[in-house]
C-alpha cells in the first residue's frame, strides 16, 4: 500500500501497527470495521440473481482486506483461493482451498468440477482476488461459470470476484473483457468509518487523536482508507519525535493546527510541496503517486494527462489504455451517486467514462506534471451563463484538504476549529468563501474580490468576467442558519443602494449543508427575486463530491437536479443541452499546444 522507505521500524511497546504494506488484519493492525459492509455484500451475493458477483473498487481502497476478512471471520461461507496467471495454477489453487475448507483431503483423482460441486453442495461462495487475471483463461470461465447438465438439485456454485481492473490480456496479447456470465457488477466505494470506532486500535499503534481528529484526517484523505493509513503514519511519527504519550492526545485544534501549518510549509517549496510534511507521507500512497515503472514520469501515459486536466473520457477516447490505466490505480469508472457503498454498474457500456481516481491524486499530479513533463489545463466553457455555471467550475477544487487550508487564528493566536457550530460537521462559511475566491483567482484567473467595509455591500466574493461583468455569490450554512436567515440573505440582492449584489449581472445566493433534504427544503423555500439562482450544495461524508440543486430564478419552483459534482480538480460546466435538459460538461482540455510531441515549453 505504500513505499516504506520512511517507516520506522516498530516500538517495542506497540500491540498494534499501521497496515501500510500489507492488508489490514483484524487483532494485529489497525483495522476498519467490515461487518455492516459484510452484511450488505451477503445481500447481494445470496439475495441478488446471478452465481457471480464481480467487485470493483480503487486500488487501495480494501479490497484484499475484506476478502481476506471474509475467509477469515466469515469462514463457514467463504473461501479464498489465490489466482495466478497460469490456469493451471489457479485450478489446483482452488481445488486445494475448497478441500481445506471443507476438512478433505486432496485425492488425486478430485477433478476441478467435481471441487466446485463439493463448494455448492456445502452452500460456500469461491472468492478470488485479482481476479481479472481469470478473464484471460475461456475454459476456466466456462467451468467456473457454468453448471453441467448432469448436476441435479445442484445450484450453481457461487463466485465472489474482487478487482480494480475489469479486463486483461491472454498470452497473445489479446484483450479480454469481463465475462457476459457476470450480471451482478457492482463498485465498492467504502465509506467513511465513525472516527470512535478505531481510536483504540490507533492508540495501539501510538497514534493519539480523538475521535473528532480521526473524523478530520479521514476527510482530509477524502475518505480513502489506504491513503488514510498514511496520514496517521505522519500523526505516529511527529508523535513519536516529540515524545507524544497518551495525555497528550491531539484533539480536534490541535490536529488541524498540525495539518495546515504543513500545508503552508509545503506551499514555499513548489510544486505542491509534496516532499515534505504530511503531503510526502500522503504520497507514499499508491493510490496518490503510482509506483512501479510509471514512478517515472515520463512513462505515464498522455491518455491519463488527458483525463487529469480534461475531465472524464470514455474506453473509446483511452484508445485501449483503459486496462493498464485501471489495474495500475490511475483511473476509476467515473461514480454516478454519492450514497450507496455497492452500486450496480455496467463498465462494457461504452457511453461509460473513466475519471482520476480520488481528488488527492488528482492534486498530487495536477502540481507535478505541468512542471515535469509540459502539460496545462486549456479552459473552454466560454463565459458563464448564469451563476450555477460559474460555481461548478470552482467545485471540482473544493475538496475537504482545500477548504480547510486556510488558517483563521484567533486572537490568542490559536486556531478556531475546522468545523462550523452546527450538526454538519462541516468547515466554515468563510472556509468556503475563501476556497472559492482562491481557486477562482489562482487556479481558473477571473478577478475575484471580497468587498470589505462598503457601504455597497458585503458580498462574500465579487467575480468579474467579460466586459466587466460581474457575479456576485453569498454563501450561507444550510443548519447555521435556519429559514428566517436565509431569507435576509436573498434580500441583499434585492437592496439597490447595495449594488455589488444588485447591479451583478449574475446572482446567487449558496445554501452548503450535508443533509440532502434540508438542503433542499432551503433551496425550495427561501424568498427570492427575479434573476436571483438558489444554489444547494450537498457535500458528501468524504467531502470529495457535492451535489447540487439549482432554482436558476427564484421566482420559479422548479429544481433542477440533483446534479454530481466530483472533486476531480477538471472545471465543469453547467448549461442546457440541445434537448432543453440542464447537465454539467466538461469546461477544461489538456492545452493542446502541451500534448507530447508538441511544444513542451511552460508558459
Amino acid at each position: 500500500m505504500a513505499n516504506l522507505a520512511l517507516v520506522k521500524s516498530a516500538s517495542s511497546s506497540r500491540d498494534k501497527e499501521l497496515p501500510l504494506d500489507d492488508p489490514a488484519e483484524a487483532g494485529s493492525t489497525v483495522f476498519i470495521p467490515l461487518e455492516t459492509t459484510v452484511e450488505k455484500l451477503k445481500h447481494i451475493v445470496y439475495n441478488k440473481k446471478g452465481s457471480v458477483t464481480f467487485i470493483r473498487a480503487p486500488v487501495a481502497a480494501g479490497k484484499t482486506t475484506l476478502a481476506k476478512h471474509l475467509a477469515i471471520h466469515h469462514s463457514d461461507e467463504f473461501v479464498l483461493a489465490e489466482v495466478d496467471r497460469r490456469e493451471e495454477d489457479i485450478r489446483n489453487n482452488i481445488i486445494d482451498a475448497i478441500c481445506s475448507s471443507l476438512g478433505k483431503e486432496r485425492s488425486s483423482t478430485l477433478t476441478f468440477k467435481n471441487s466446485l460441486k463439493e463448494l455448492a453442495k456445502a452452500n460456500k461462495t469461491l472468492i478470488l482476488d485479482e481476479a481479472h487475471l481469470i478473464f484471460a483463461h475461456s475454459e476456466l470461465i466456462e467451468d467456473l461459470f457454468k453448471l453441467p447438465q448432469h448436476w441435479v438439485g445442484i445450484p450453481k456454485p457461487k463466485v465472489l470476484l474482487f478487482s480494480a481492473a475489469a479486463t486483461t490480456k491472454d498470452k497473445d496479447g489479446n484483450s479480454c473483457v469481463t465475462p457476459s456470465q457476470i450480471s451482478k457488477k457492482y463498485m465498492w466505494y467504502p465509506p467513511i468509518p465513525d472516527g470512535g470506532q478505531i481510536t483504540e486500535d490507533l492508540r495501539s499503534a501510538e497514534v493519539y487523536l480523538t475521535p473528532e481528529s480521526v473524523d478530520f484526517f479521514m476527510k482530509i484523505c477524502s475518505g480513502h482508507r489506504g491513503i488514510f493509513m498514511g496520514a496517521m503514519n505522519w500523526v505516529q511519527d511527529c508523535q513519536c519525535e516529540e515524545g507524544v504519550a497518551e495525555e497528550s492526545t491531539w484533539d480536534i485544534h490541535e490536529s488541524v493546527a498540525r495539518v495546515r501549518q504543513s500545508f503552508e510549509a509545503s506551499r514555499k517549496e513548489g510544486n505542491g510541496g509534496w516532499n515534505m510534511g504530511l503531503r510526502k507521507y500522503l504520497k507514499m500512497s499508491r493510490a496518490v503517486h503510482v509506483n512501479g515503472k510509471f514512478s517515472e514520469l515520463s512513462n505515464i501515459p498522455e491518455a491519463f494527462t488527458e483525463v487529469l486536466f480534461g475531465g472524464s473520457k470514455s474506453k473509446k477516447e483511452l484508445r485501449g489504455q483503459d486496462r493498464e490505466l485501471t489495474v495500475n490505480g490511475f483511473l476509476v469508472p467515473e461514480r454516478s451517486g454519492a450514497d450507496n457503498e455497492f452500486v450496480l454498474y455496467d463498465w462494457e457500456d461504452s457511453t461509460k467514462l473513466y475519471g482520476v481516481a480520488n481528488s488527492l491524486m488528482a492534486e498530487y499530479y495536477g502540481d507535478i506534471l505541468p512542471s515535469e513533463v509540459g502539460c496545462e489545463r486549456q479552459l473552454t466553457g466560454g463565459d458563464p451563463r448564469s451563476a450555477a455555471d460559474m460555481v461548478v467550475r470552482a467545485l471540482p477544487f473544493m475538496s475537504f484538504a482545500t477548504v480547510v487550508d486556510n488558517p483563521i487564528p484567533r486572537k490568542d493566536g490559536k486556531l478556531n476549529t475546522p468545523l462550523s457550530q452546527s450538526s454538519d460537521e462541516l468547515p466554515f462559511e468563510d472556509d468556503y468563501n475563501d476556497a472559492f475566491a482562491r481557486i477562482l483567482r489562482d487556479e481558473l484567473h477571473y478577478t475575484v474580490s471580497t468587498p470589505k467595509g462598503t457601504t455597497r455591500g458585503k458580498t462574500d466574493f465579487v467575480v468579474t468576467y467579460a466586459d466587466n461583468k460581474t457575479c456576485a455569490l453569498e454563501s450561507i450554512m444550510t443548519s447555521v442558519q435556519d429559514q428566517t436567515g436565509h431569507d435576509k440573505h436573498a434580500e441583499r440582492f434585492r437592496k439597490p443602494k447595495l449594488t455589488n449584489y444588485s447591479d451583478a449581472t449574475l446572482k446567487a445566493l449558496i445554501t452548503i449543508g450535508s443533509k440532502r433534504n434540508k438542503v433542499k427544503e432551503r433551496v425550495a423555500s427561501t424568498e427570492g427575486m427575479k434573476g436571483l439562482e438558489i444554489i444547494g450544495l450537498v457535500v458528501s461524508a468524504a467531502h470529495d463530491c457535492y451535489e447540487m440543486y439549482v432554482r436558476l430564478d427564484s421566482l420559479e419552483q422548479e429544481i433542477l437536479g440533483p446534479f454530481l459534482v466530483i472533486c476531480d480538480r477538471v472545471a465543469k460546466s453547467f448549461q442546457k443541452s440541445e434537448n432543453g435538459v440542464y447537465r454539467i460538461t466538461g469546461a477544461q482540455q489538456l492545452s493542446p499546444s502541451k500534448k507530447r510531441g508538441h511544444d513542451m515549453s511552460i508558459d
